[in-house]
């Protein structure tokens, strides 16, 4: 017998309601009203509740800085099938942040809604644009490009951010690399926190601790890297693509960190030098940025593979 989804009539559609959850599909906002009138239709069924209620935060950005966002029904399926596969890795308690830059179409001007983590438990929600230089055309469907001067401020604090100062990580996805420039972080003259894919010395970095905790690699190129702390005397960095299976590159960090982490915003494109400013830019293109707390090497191999196939899900592709 075929399944009767009730529908609701919404301002001149139509949505449907799955097991009294109501799943709207904004295809349209009529904008000089408030609340702006929203007009739906009736794809986006099926969605985790937490996916659901991400995108409503996603639209509800964008229409409160007069812009408009759009998700096409490809990507949120896209996101939903990442949301559960990270549930079911176990990861979802060890992620402090989470942002998949989503195409939210020509109406999200400034992409305040392409700017709303998906996870979202430090830092600003939706990380700023700075100067709003970051526009609709410096968005696709494999990320957002950078232009060696403009950056986003994620709001994230390392001093804070982590419950253990010798268990935080991040995790950046280059779709590609301008060999010109630092992909996010931040420091001061002693402690730092900072990642680059490939630096204008063709050389990769993680930085996670004080700045003798670094370590340095010739870059392996555009694709997927996780810095590790997982002690005091063990920082790692992994790498992997379409061409190169997870593994560990460069030596392990064994140098002893048990101070703070720097007390400062992290830079997306650039790097916040704690009282002088942004330093660093780069103009990589990147598809996939997450701050964790007491991830493993496992953890970041199955992290890859649901980025992987999350960014060939939503109609991009992969390095």
């Amino acid at each position: 017998m075929a399944l009767k989804l009730p529908r609701r009539k919404f301002l001149g559609g139509f949505a449907l309601s799955v097991g009294g959850l109501f799943v709207p599909r904004i295809v349209r906002a009529q904008l000089g009203t408030s609340p702006p009138f929203m007009y739906v239709d009736s794809s986006a069924v099926g969605l985790d509740p937490f996916v659901t209620a991400w995108y409503a935060s996603v639209q509800a950005t964008a229409a409160g800085q007069g812009n408009t966002a759009v998700i096409l029904d490809t990507e949120l399926a896209a996101h939903n099938a990442l949301y559960l596969g990270l549930q079911t890795d176990s990861l979802l308690s060890k992620i402090k942040a989470l942002m998949t830059y989503p195409g939210t179409g020509a109406g999200d001007t400034a992409l305040y809604g392409a700017l709303v983590p998906l996870i979202s438990n430090v830092g600003n929600n939706p990380w700023t644009n700075v100067g709003l230089n970051f526009q609709p055309a410096n968005l696709t469907v494999n990320g957002l490009v950078g232009n060696a001067s403009n950056y986003l401020n994620t709001g994230i604090n390392p001093s804070t951010a982590f419950g253990n100062q010798t268990h935080g990580g991040w995790s950046i996805y280059s779709y590609s690399v301008a060999a010109n420039g630092f992909n996010f972080g931040t420091y001061n003259a002693s402690v730092a926190f900072m990642g680059a894919a490939k630096y204008s010395d063709n050389n990769a970095y993680g930085y996670n601790g004080g700045i003798g905790n670094v370590i340095t690699v010739a870059s392996p190129g555009a694709g997927f890297y996780t810095d590790l702390r997982v002690s005091s005397t063990d920082h790692r960095l992994y790498f992997a693509n379409g061409s190169n299976a997870h593994a560990q590159i460069g030596s392990t960090d064994t140098t002893s960190f048990s101070g703070t982490l720097p007390n400062g915003n992290m830079f997306l494109f650039a790097e916040d030098f704690i009282g002088t400013g942004v330093q660093f830019s780069c103009s990589d293109r990147q598809s996939f940025v997450c701050i964790h707390e007491g991830f493993t090497a496992t953890d970041s191999a199955n992290l890859f593979t649901r980025v992987q196939t999350f960014l060939q899900a939503k109609g991009g592709g992969f390095v």
